[in-house]
């Protein structure tokens, strides 16, 4: 827990500052905080028997250091497209919500209330939303208009959305098909995809909360939930449309139906919706499935039929229009096509790029090749080694984001989520490893 905690404050120092652009120094930080983790989760039994420091030690050092990060994320908030009016009175209203906040973990020693924290996440939800109307980013109006498509029956994946950057034609659409199907109904019903995120942090927040057996959450687990739903730049994250945190809701689902409810069938189609938002994320399922209870209740017939469903989306706009499906999310992903500015994420190889290691290996697509071979090397350990299958996840999403060619702010966030959610599963001791019948 203590090592999982530095490492996550110091993944925040490393990517709030510069919103998760390279620099050097953030660079650095972060490979500190990955070599960390990977020291810790692959050498685990070995350190812990060198930390003396007792278990409630250690859950005092979670409270301070997520306080700590609360207090960052009160002067780190907001976006970069919000009136100053609104930035100013959200400083104002987190501030305070942080004092009140430390005020109950430390002094009376009893949990914020969950009623407060989910209206001011709420609150400061829809003011970030309301005073940022058209943020100056691609995310927005793609996640706008190819629901829109949908609902009026196009394909998205064959349409052009409003032109934003001068010298990209906005000809994509990089992501599996349930993005757009998930956000249809708030953007019909507001206008605004960025209410589905809304909608996704509170619901996963109500499941963090509910988590941890019934005797222990009394103080604690609300105090989680605002760890969760406060992390530094969360409104940023909000304002952009990054929906990591609603693809994250999928995966506590999942969590939620196979671990509390024992509702393995539900469980599954949750794990299907978690891998029907980005391609890279169905690397994780065989970490999943080296658990042997998972993988005796997914090789049940209704469970396979269940967690195949969802795939039915994409299969469908494969078949109307395997060119334009395959353009967007097989051949557009790729560094050479992609129109994110990769030259400017926070991974290695733009760090090898960076130091001018001679044209052969900072130019073109060679610099590419150094972090996808060693991505392969690192999925592999992972794979072949002994960790709980939680912690593979977590440290593959951080490796995918430092180690291959597309790492920004919103990819470490979601590294972070999932950090946090093992915090938050050790810290309640609760065993994800369910026993066999």
């Amino acid at each position: 827990m203590l090592i999982k905690s530095l490492v996550l404050v110091i993944i925040f120092l490393a990517i709030t500052p510069t919103y998760a652009i390279f620099s050097v120094k953030s660079f650095l930080l972060l490979l500190l905080a990955f070599l960390i983790l990977n020291v810790f989760s692959f050498r685990k039994k070995t350190i812990k028997k060198h930390l003396a420091v007792n278990t409630a030690g250690q859950k005092d050092f979670i409270i301070v250091a997520l306080l700590i990060l609360l207090a960052y994320s009160s002067q780190n908030y907001g976006g970069i497209y919000q009136i100053r009016q609104s930035l100013t009175l959200g400083d104002f209203i987190f501030s305070i919500f942080s004092i009140y906040v430390t005020y109950c973990m430390i002094i009376i020693e009893n949990g914020p209330k969950l009623v407060h924290i989910l209206s001011v996440f709420i609150f400061l939800g829809v003011l970030t939303v309301v005073n940022a109307p058209s943020p100056y980013v691609d995310t927005f109006y793609v996640f706008s208009e190819a629901p829109r498509q949908f609902i009026q029956g196009q394909n998205p994946y064959a349409a052009t959305f409003s032109k934003i950057y001068e010298n990209i034609t906005p000809d994509y659409y990089n992501y599996l098909p349930f993005s757009f199907v998930f956000l249809s109904p708030f953007v019909l019903v507001f206008s605004d995809p960025r209410y589905a995120i809304i909608f996704a942090m509170f619901f996963s927040g109500l499941i963090l909360y509910y988590l941890p057996p019934q005797k222990q959450k009394i103080n604690a687990s609300a105090f989680f939930v605002a760890a969760f739903l406060f992390l530094p730049r969360s409104f940023y994250m909000l304002e952009h449309v990054y929906f990591d945190t609603i693809i994250f809701l999928f995966f506590l689902l999942f969590v939620h139906f196979f671990y509390k409810r024992k509702n393995f069938k539900m469980a599954f189609l949750m794990l299907g919706l978690f891998y029907s938002f980005k391609q890279h994320f169905i690397l994780t399922l065989p970490f999943l499935m080296q658990n042997k209870i998972i993988l005796k209740k997914a090789l049940k017939p209704s469970s396979l039929i269940l967690f195949f469903a969802p795939f039915s989306l994409p299969l469908y706009y494969l078949l109307i229009d395997h060119q334009a499906f395959l353009e967007d999310v097989l051949f557009g992903v790729m560094p050479g096509r992609y129109t994110a500015p990769i030259n400017r994420s926070l991974t290695l190889p733009t760090f090898v790029k960076n130091i001018s290691l001679g044209p052969v290996v900072s130019d073109g697509f060679s610099v590419y090749w150094i972090g996808l071979i060693a991505f392969i090397i690192f999925y592999f350990l992972i794979l072949k080694s002994k960790i709980f299958w939680l912690e593979k996840v977590t440290l593959f999403f951080f490796g995918f984001s430092i180690l291959a060619y597309h790492g920004f702010f919103n990819s470490y966030y979601l590294v972070a989520l999932f950090l946090l959610f093992n915090i938050a599963c050790d810290y309640f001791n609760i065993n994800l490893n369910l026993q066999d019948d």
